[in-house]
């Protein structure tokens, strides 16, 4: 015979062996005091924001060795939205008051889709129920537990660029009237420069998260250490250091960026529960000579770029050019056309010549008249792949 105290919660086993024999081999009979089971969701949410279920019921604790599970139906009162079975799975192996949690999708749209597809579409003024049939309540009748969920309106998907250091340090100082472009470019050894915008209130923001994935690393940064621009609500940076050399244990460092590595950027959102990603690639640094330096009279002065980024057409060499200006404002501006040296070479090459003269010289001429004491320079302006990347 058993015998157990009148506690409202107890939990025991029973095991039968034959004589001889292993305990752990034969059945083993679990049993619980019967209870309602609670369920609880949040009184409302903004449409796109995950829903949060939870459910507790100590007599759905049937295995003691592992975390159980439990379904319930989630409803809208949308016309012809289909229902989603949501599965919950039991926070901890066995407790006295089992946790089950669980979560699904809202997305921000006035259509509307079939049963269990992963999410529900919802807008502003819909209403969410869900069901949780419990097969025993403290009576050991089954009992279904319904609560709801109303949707108010929705937050907005932010936005995520890769910037220049220039723009990167006018957004820190404050600068209103900064355009931003992406810059898909990042040189080697370079810091990469993340700008998030986001129009959510700032503490929502701030849940959210960054994800970095290099070739052999993942850094996973939280939006509560971005830096926030001074002057431009919803402007949000991080600015992060690249290696070409391998790097492991830190989110400091990004390591194995090397030519023509991608790099995969991803901004996560809480309002709306969505993500956005760009995509950067790796490239050599751009150099840019000159010489002779300094250079005489009526002499050559030959213009070397190396930039990997403007050999367009592997097939073939490709063309670039650079301006060459005076320390005389009057004097013209030149431009001087650059030819790469092979197939694939990334390297261009040109040259303009010196002429001692007074007289200013046209506009983009295959000379440029110099002055003893003048200063020329050579002004390279990169080219970049920039584009907006939103999904």
């Amino acid at each position: 015979a058993l015998f157990f105290s009148n506690s409202t919660s107890y939990k025991y086993k029973v095991v039968y062996a034959q004589p001889g024999t292993s305990v752990s081999l034969h059945p083993t009979l679990f049993r619980r005091i019967a209870r309602d089971g609670i369920l609880t969701v949040p009184v409302d949410i903004r449409s796109g924001q995950q829903l949060r279920i939870t459910v507790i019921d100590g007599d759905r604790d049937l295995d003691w060795n592992k975390p159980d599970t439990l379904t319930v139906l989630v409803l809208s009162n949308k016309l012809h939205e289909g229902g989603e079975v949501v599965q919950l799975t039991e926070t901890s192996p066995s407790s006295d008051n089992a946790c089950f949690t669980g979560s699904i999708v809202t997305r921000d749209s006035h259509l509307s889709n079939g049963d269990n597809d992963g999410f529900m579409n919802t807008v502003s003024d819909d209403v969410l129920t869900v069901v949780y049939t419990d097969p025993q309540d403290r009576n050991g009748m089954s009992l279904k537990v319904i609560q709801k969920t109303s949707i108010s309106l929705a937050g907005s998907l932010g936005k995520l660029y890769l910037v220049s250091q220039d723009v990167y340090r006018s957004l820190m100082l404050g600068d209103s009237e900064i355009s931003l472009n992406v810059d898909m470019i990042v040189q080697e050894e370079d810091p990469m420069y993340i700008v998030i915008q986001d129009s959510d209130d700032e503490t929502v923001v701030r849940q959210g998260t960054l994800d970095i994935f290099g070739s052999d690393q993942k850094i996973e940064l939280n939006m509560s250490d971005a830096q926030a621009s001074v002057r431009n609500p919803g402007i949000f940076l991080f600015r992060l250091n690249t290696s070409a050399a391998q790097v492991l244990g830190t989110h400091t460092v990004l390591g194995s960026c090397t030519q023509g590595s991608t790099v995969v950027v991803t901004y996560n959102d809480i309002l709306p529960y969505q993500s956005v990603s760009a995509y950067p690639l790796i490239s050599k640094a751009i150099t840019v000579t000159a010489s002779p330096n300094p250079i005489g009279l009526n002499e050559i002065l030959a213009i070397t770029v190396f930039d990997s980024n403007i050999n367009i057409d592997p097939l073939k060499p490709n063309t670039g050019s650079v301006l060459l200006k005076s320390s005389r404002s009057e004097q013209g501006t030149s431009e001087v056309t650059l030819q790469e040296t092979s197939e694939s070479s990334g390297v261009f090459t040109g040259s303009i010549k010196t002429a001692l003269s007074s007289i200013y010289s046209a506009r983009n001429s295959l000379t440029v008249n110099v002055l003893p004491g003048d200063t020329l320079t050579v002004v390279y302006e990169t080219a970049p792949i920039k584009f907006l990347i939103e999904g």
